[in-house]
């Protein structure tokens, strides 16, 4: 206790010599009060750029943000119009594409075609039946079953099944049987094909 108590003496004394250094010398007086002055200017200068300090960081994160933002935007305005590009080169091979497999079953498109054939190879006593088609409830691939029963010449019989695997709109033969009939001393084929016409049902 008695060492604590003297070295409390000692800063007294060091103290009390400062103040007494301090009031004889002017200088010192005004280096101390500049120093302090300063140090003041410097804590208030800290304490009012510190918000705008944060401010700006966040700013820049935020426009990095953006660049960032944009140039994805780009990429996908890029990819856009080559795709654009792509559609508009190969526009007629799309439109040839939604012909040969359309958006639902296109009945009555197939028919025609098939029409055409027939009237190609003048091929006689025709006679067509389509299943009943139902529509799917969700996005799915499906066929029409066509059922067709006609007679003519063996030449255009073949002719007219080669016709039907190359319309525009596909048909695959899933059955195919030629008769010959002898009727009042004539001699008649009969023709019975059955295909598989292939959609896309979206609902």
């Amino acid at each position: 206790m008695g060492n604590s108590f003297l070295r409390t003496r000692e800063y007294q004394k060091y103290l009390l010599n400062i103040v007494a250094l301090y009031k004889q010398r002017p200088d010192l007086k005004a280096y101390l009060e500049l120093i302090l002055s300063l140090l003041t200017i410097i804590l208030f200068v800290v304490l009012a750029l510190k918000p705008t300090a944060i401010t700006i960081i966040d700013l820049l994160n935020k426009i990095k943000s953006l660049e960032d933002t944009n140039n994805q935007l780009q990429t996908k305005i890029n990819n856009l119009a080559t795709a654009q590009g792509f559609y508009n080169l190969n526009q007629d091979k799309i439109q040839l594409l939604s012909v040969a497999v359309p958006n639902g079953s296109e009945v009555s498109t197939y028919v025609r075609q098939v029409e055409g054939a027939i009237a190609k190879e003048n091929i006689k006593n025709v006679n067509m039946s389509v299943d009943e088609v139902k529509l799917a409830q969700a996005t799915e691939s499906g066929n029409i079953s066509v059922s067709m029963t006609t007679s003519g010449d063996y030449s255009n019989l073949i002719q007219f099944v080669k016709d039907l695997e190359s319309l525009r709109r596909p048909s695959f033969i899933s059955k195919l049987d030629i008769i010959s009939i002898i009727s009042g001393g004539s001699k008649t084929l009969n023709l019975t094909a059955t295909a598989k016409v292939p959609y896309i049902q979206t609902q």
